[in-house]
């Protein structure tokens, strides 16, 4: 979306972009439709208001005429987006942030590639995840089952969470533990969790019941993952609320979707 000019890169001021955005997704909360408050902060900021983007877009319509559908979304989404940061000239006002000069150097002449960014938000991603393991692991290479049905259920609409812990402790006698590998790539997993509900719909459509090695196979189709078969067995002790040895989608999918939002409460 924002490789404006198809180099298959980003540069500093495409990146920008997303900094703007933000910065009025915040403004626009801050504000609540308040928009003389905006155009005073936009004056104060920048020295001039911001054009209203339908302007841009009446503008844009009128000077090119597209070749295809996605020449359309392209150069509409193109000016639009850039509007603002082409007016200005003067980059002096931006910060150079630790994360700008890590992907652009401290000059900002150096472009991010689509792996080089992959990779930093999977590091991200890790050491966040390292540090909610290490919380239950105390020092250990693994962490209990229960701990493991804990963090799952945290920030989640789940009311009688003790119910679950307890079935946790009566179906899982002898603790194994979950290691590292094991949590990470089920939170790899739950970042395709829309590709696997869909899985889990055919399941149901097919009206067939989704068992442990159904799962996993549907785990492995929807996002390329092998979960091993005690993380399997031990998600299925967690959220098989009824003994049936089935995992229904509302026992799993509509908990973990709840899950998702963890960061937003």
């Amino acid at each position: 979306m924002f490789d404006a000019d198809g180099n298959q890169m980003v540069d500093k001021r495409e990146f920008l972009v997303l900094q703007e955005i933000f910065r009025k997704k915040n403004e626009k909360k801050g504000r609540k439709g308040d928009a003389e408050k905006s155009a005073q902060l936009s004056m104060q900021l920048y020295g001039y208001q911001v054009a209203p983007m339908s302007s841009v877009l009446k503008k844009d319509s009128q000077e090119f005429v597209a070749r295809s559908y996605w020449d359309v979304l392209r150069r509409s989404a193109s000016r639009v987006l850039f509007s603002d940061l082409a007016e200005r000239s003067d980059e002096s006002i931006t910060i150079d942030t630790t994360i700008l000069v890590h992907f652009f150097g401290k000059k900002g002449k150096a472009e991010l590639t689509f792996d080089d960014f992959y990779r930093f938000m999977d590091n991200l991603q890790t050491e966040v995840l390292e540090i909610e393991f290490l919380t239950y692991s105390k020092g250990m290479t693994t962490i209990s089952e229960e701990d493991f049905a804990k963090i799952l259920l945290r920030f989640t609409n789940v009311e009688n969470i003790s119910a679950y812990m307890e079935n946790v402790r009566q179906c899982i006698p002898d603790e194994k533990g979950i290691t590292f590998d094991e949590f990470r790539s089920f939170f790899q997993f739950l970042n395709n969790l829309e590709d696997f509900a869909i899985a889990m719909q055919m399941y149901n459509f097919a009206s067939r019941s989704i068992g442990q090695d159904e799962f996993a196979r549907a785990v492995y189709v929807a996002t390329g993952l092998k979960l091993t078969r005690h993380l399997v067995n031990t998600i299925f002790k967690i959220f098989d609320v009824d003994h049936d040895e089935q995992l229904s989608y509302k026992e799993f999918i509509g908990i973990m979707k709840d899950r998702l939002h963890r960061g937003g409460r």
